[in-house]
């Protein structure tokens, strides 16, 4: 089904008009505009970003809704694959003896009528078939008795899984009495794994996706791909695409199970290969040329990977764009960061102000009736200052931080509405952000 943009156009005294500006039956559409605060002349453009899963384009209108400039942005491919061991989970099934039921068949004699307790194997087995509407598969003889498997599927555990391999269900003719017994057996499973490694490997293509800029912080709802006057000061388009960088991935361990026949937690998966990682983001403008490259340091990642969304705001007078990831502090642990990058459109330069090292703001999203905690790390055994900046660059709020204590609490009421900066005074690296709303 092919995908169609209208818009409507409404002139006093005139009839509606349609006109069809996008469609296409491979690509989904998303109709923007480009900021004010970042567009020549502060006038923003309507443009449509289309994109399908390895194809983008990006068609900018003029007042008259013609395609004033159309832009094909080269989506990179990025391949990787990942190499998984695991082991095959095993049903091992046993016979729980003692919960075994046999009930003494009785019946009539059909021609007599009278009662009968005592068989043969051949009587047995009419009594099945006949009285019963049985079909006997398999009889088995020992010493002591004959033992009567029954065709029917029901009768067997699990039978989907084993088959024939687990009757429930069958009859014992006891050789010393000739009596008849129904036979109910109950069955113990335990789940194990098997001991030999089984490989499969897995090739995967990543599409990068052109990067959104989040707005909000401009007090300007939505967000956008294109901007003019953000990283440069001239009329050329700019968008963002994320920077993958394809690394060996060790072998470690991808997941344990409960094996209850040895008791114990086991390793049934391992893995290897290659990943993707976001390494930083590159802004391209709209004739193909890259204009600045944003990398981020090694221990550095974002929460959403391929859908990272950074925040653009101002703060007094100058750009910044801030990232909202992690860092990883070991193997085993990481912490909430927010990497925070000044913009000179003038020189096209992007410089790296602050991360955050474990200090965090909770929440991150506030309402005026909100407490906040601030947590800090660093050094604790001296006093410290956090200060409290609003997007005009007004210090709201200076809490002085006792030695050896770690977090504090702000009234959000004390705040400024919007984009609010706390930071350690004299730490640069321990900056982050809350917006009250």
């Amino acid at each position: 089904m092919a995908i169609v943009v209208l818009l409507v156009l409404c002139v006093s005294g005139h009839a509606q008009t349609k006109k069809i500006i996008f469609e296409d039956d491979k690509m989904y559409s998303d109709i923007q505009m480009t900021p004010k605060e970042f567009s020549v002349d502060n006038v923003p453009s309507l443009y449509i970003f289309s994109y399908g899963a390895d194809e983008a384009k990006i068609n900018i209108y003029d007042d008259n809704l013609g395609v004033k400039k159309s832009i094909t942005p080269q989506i990179p491919v990025v391949n990787y694959y990942t190499i998984r061991k695991y082991l095959e989970p095993i049903r091992v099934v046993s016979k729980e003896t003692e919960y075994c039921h046999e009930n003494q068949v009785m019946t009539y004699d059909p021609e007599t009528g009278s009662e009968v307790n005592e068989f043969t194997a051949e009587s047995a087995e009419k009594y099945l078939t006949e009285q019963r509407g049985y079909t006997v598969r398999e009889k088995k003889e020992t010493s002591e008795a004959v033992f009567f498997y029954l065709s029917e599927e029901h009768n067997y555990y699990s039978y989907e899984e084993f088959a024939y391999q687990y009757p429930q269900y069958y009859y014992r003719l006891d050789k010393s009495t000739s009596y008849l017994y129904e036979c109910n057996d109950y069955y113990n499973v335990k789940n194990t794994y098997s001991t030999t490694w089984k490989e499969k490997r897995e090739d995967q293509v990543l599409y990068p996706e052109l990067i959104k800029l989040n707005l909000d912080l401009l007090h300007q709802e939505g967000s956008s791909h294109l901007t003019q006057t953000l990283f440069n000061t001239d009329a050329a388009y700019e968008y963002l695409f994320p920077i993958y960088t394809v690394e060996t991935v060790a072998e470690h361990d991808g997941g344990t199970g409960y094996d209850e026949v040895k008791g114990e937690e086991v390793v049934i998966e391992k893995r290897s290969g290659t990943q993707p990682r976001l390494t930083g983001v590159k802004v391209v403008n709209d004739a193909g040329a890259t204009v600045t490259t944003i990398s981020f340091d090694s221990n550095f990642g974002t929460y959403y990977g391929n859908s990272i969304r950074p925040d653009v705001f101002d703060l007094g007078g100058k750009k910044y764009l801030a990232f909202n990831g992690y860092i990883q502090k070991s193997a085993d642990e990481s912490v909430s960061a927010t990497v925070i990058y000044s913009i000179d459109s003038e020189t096209s330069a992007v410089r790296q102000v602050a991360m955050e090292t474990g200090m965090r703001v909770n929440p991150t999203i506030a309402h005026r009736s909100d407490m906040i905690t601030v947590s800090l790390e660093g050094d604790s055994n001296k006093v410290r200052k956090v200060r409290v900046v609003n997007a005009a660059g007004k210090t709201v709020k200076v809490v002085n931080v006792p030695a050896g204590q770690r977090s504090i609490q702000l009234h959000a009421n004390e705040l400024s509405n919007g984009l609010n900066i706390v930071n350690v005074e004299g730490e640069a690296a321990n900056t982050c952000k809350v917006i009250v709303r």
